[in-house]
């Protein structure tokens, strides 16, 4: 395997070029786009956010790659029809997914939504799956760019798929509450089915003892009361074929899958904790293969140095991934800054991963640095 050399000169030069050029970025929209009739019965917003990225990116046993590119374009259309009960949700993306091959991709979220109160509600369409901690607290809300491995690898291919959604926000007792249902394809991206032939059932359920809510993983507005969630979630999917584990004896590749997740959050004055733990048993089709199982979990944690501006943040994920015929343990470890200018609405991310996996192919192995601006248009 060749040597690696890392150029730290080459990095700082990049991180200060990018840190003036991104700052170009950092002047978001302050009001969105609202289109109403003359009843105000049918009403449509639009927003926008986006993600500008510089990556240097070193495998092991490769070339190192360094490139500017446009992460995720995102435009937000949602509102309400004839009753504010009655809503829906549009959402085209541009996603460029593989930094090493330029891939690109354009999921779509739209679904619509009737409530027959707070508590009871029903949705159709792609929807946002519930299940681990990244359905409670969406991407723009996260301490790094991208969701954890275990995240990514135990959650639901893209974190979208087809199906419909029974969910609500109530109380047990004088704390907030929230539960969903969904049965969904197990596709992932909205795509005709091809290779599942049943379906996945996936839910969640989130509760806050201390009373609040939180609206994402840092605490930057160092909150004064100590803030405490917890949250649980199960999946289970019949006749899927496998996502991202290994069914290399299993001639028709498919399995019925359970996956569970327990996932916490503490904050105060600024320090934030975030903690995830998965397990899945794989019950493949083929008689010849016996059930094996996979296990996963990231400890992340942020701290505001200056209140409302910059955080500090780090992240260790632990994988035991899936696979009939050998384990296949790996790591993610992760710091960085975040800078906030309107809190996630213009924030800037400057970040360090380190990914090992255990089974050494060329390039499954790297180092990344990554600056991104995160612009959120309201």
């Amino acid at each position: 395997m060749p040597k690696k050399t890392i150029h730290p000169h080459r990095c700082i030069i990049r991180t200060v070029a990018m840190l003036i050029v991104l700052l170009l970025f950092m002047i978001p929209v302050k009001s969105q786009v609202t289109i109403e009739n003359k009843e105000h019965n049918i009403s449509t917003t639009m927003a926008a956010w986006m993600q500008p990225r510089y990556d240097f990116f070193e495998p092991d046993g490769g070339e190192a790659i360094s490139r500017f590119s446009i992460r995720r374009v995102l435009l937000d259309i949602r509102g309400h029809a004839f009753s504010e009960k009655f809503t829906y949700r549009i959402t085209p993306e541009y996603s460029d997914l593989d930094l090493a091959h330029a891939r690109n991709v354009y999921p779509i979220l739209l679904h619509i939504n009737y409530a027959f109160s707070p508590e009871a509600q029903i949705m159709f369409g792609q929807i946002a799956v519930p299940f681990h901690w990244h359905f409670f607290v969406p991407l723009p809300g996260l301490y790094f760019y991208e969701r954890s491995l275990a995240s990514a690898d135990f959650g639901t291919f893209g974190g979208w798929d087809k199906g419909v959604m029974f969910h609500g926000n109530t109380q047990l007792g004088d704390q907030p509450f929230r539960y969903a249902l969904a049965i969904i394809d197990g596709e992932g991206f909205n795509r005709r089915k091809n290779r599942n032939t049943g379906h996945t059932f996936s839910a969640q359920a989130v509760y806050a003892p201390l009373g609040t809510m939180p609206a994402g993983e840092s605490d930057f507005r160092r909150s004064e009361d100590p803030q405490l969630t917890i949250g649980l979630g199960l999946q289970y999917g019949m006749d899927s074929e496998a996502r991202n584990w290994t069914l290399g004896r299993s001639p028709n590749n498919r399995a019925d899958f359970l996956t569970g997740t327990v996932f916490t959050r503490f904050a105060y004055l600024g320090f934030s904790l975030i903690g995830e733990g998965f397990y899945r048993n794989v019950m493949p089709e083929a008689t010849a293969v016996d059930n094996f199982n996979g296990n996963a979990y990231t400890i992340a944690a942020g701290y505001m140095i200056l209140p409302d501006r910059v955080e500090l943040i780090a992240r260790y994920t632990g994988l035991n991934y899936d696979t009939d015929l050998t384990n296949a343990d790996s790591s993610e470890l992760g710091v960085g800054l975040n800078f906030f200018f309107r809190g996630h609405n213009a924030q800037l991310r400057t970040q360090y991963q380190k990914i090992e996996h255990g089974i050494a192919v060329p390039g499954s192995s790297f180092d990344q640095f990554v600056i991104e601006a995160q612009v959120h248009f309201f």
